[in-house]
Formats: structure tokens, sequence, C-alpha cells
């Protein structure tokens, strides 16, 4: 992994890697709730996509630097990566949590 994309190196360490650890160690138990992840993923996408656009691109509020240079509507491909992923790993934790605290 390069250190000129820093952004992506640690999207890759805290997000895809753990990520791809709960689906491989959980898939039993999550495709269960495949609907529910999607439907969570999908809303939190659409929820974040636009707080993204005004905040970066229209209100200028935050940038990004040191990305791929890939974009679309003015945001990188990092972020939409980040928007699809993350919600779909907080939603496979508390579903965990949940197994485990009530069985």
């Amino acid at each position: 992994m390069s250190f000129n994309y820093p952004y992506l190196a640690w999207l890759t360490i805290f997000v895809f890697i753990p990520s791809v650890i709960l689906w491989i160690f959980n898939f039993q138990y999550l495709k269960k709730y495949w609907k529910l992840i999607i439907f969570i993923t999908i809303g939190a996408f659409l929820w974040g996509f636009f707080f993204d656009i005004v905040g970066s691109v229209f209100w200028h509020i935050w940038y990004y630097k040191n990305t791929l240079g890939y974009s679309l509507f003015g945001l990188p491909l990092e972020e939409y990566l980040i928007l699809f992923t993350f919600p779909q790993e907080v939603v496979i934790i508390l579903l965990l949590l949940r197994r485990k605290i009530y069985g």
C-alpha cells in the first residue's frame, strides 16, 4: 500500500479489512439480515452523500487531498467507498453485539 494516498490507506486499515474479516467469520449469521444491511447501507449512503456534497462541494467546509484522482460530483472515489462500506460495518458490529448480549 502506498502512503502517497493516506486517506485510502486509513480506510483500508480501519474499514475495508475489518469489514471483510467480519463477513468471513460471521457470514452464516449475517446472511439472515441481508435486507437490513442493504437498507441501512443505502439510507446511510444517501444521507452521507447529501452532507458530503453540501459540505465539500458547495460550502467548501472540508476538502479531500491525496486521493486517487477519480471523482464524481466533486467527491473522490474513496468517499464513495466509505459511504458504502462503513455503514454496513457498523450494522454488522451492532448485530453481533445484539447476538452476544441477547443470545
